[in-house]
């Protein structure tokens, strides 16, 4: 027989080297094929803080989160880099 000479696979031998793809193989799969039509195309699978509280989105919600949870956070990290910045200037002059 010829070494060269190809020969159809069993459903075995298919099955064996047949590999499933993933859910999440599967969305980037989807994602370009969709992006072949729009090259600007996004997906976020992420759910929102409001989306997993399950809070309707508006305005108030919305700074009422901002400024109870995150706003201090923010101050709090700006306090930071500025004592940061200041040490490193004053050692320059």
């Amino acid at each position: 027989m010829n070494s060269t000479q190809q020969t159809k696979l069993s459903k075995a031998e298919w099955n064996a080297i047949e590999a499933t793809i993933s859910d999440d193989e599967k969305e980037v799969l989807m994602m370009i094929i969709a992006g072949y039509d729009d090259v600007n195309i996004k997906h976020n699978k992420n759910v929102s803080l409001l989306g997993y509280a399950k809070i309707e989105k508006n305005k108030t919600t919305e700074k009422f989160i901002y400024t109870k949870f995150f706003k201090p956070r923010i101050a709090e990290i700006q306090q930071t880099r500025v004592r940061k910045n200041r040490k490193v200037h004053s050692g320059m002059y």
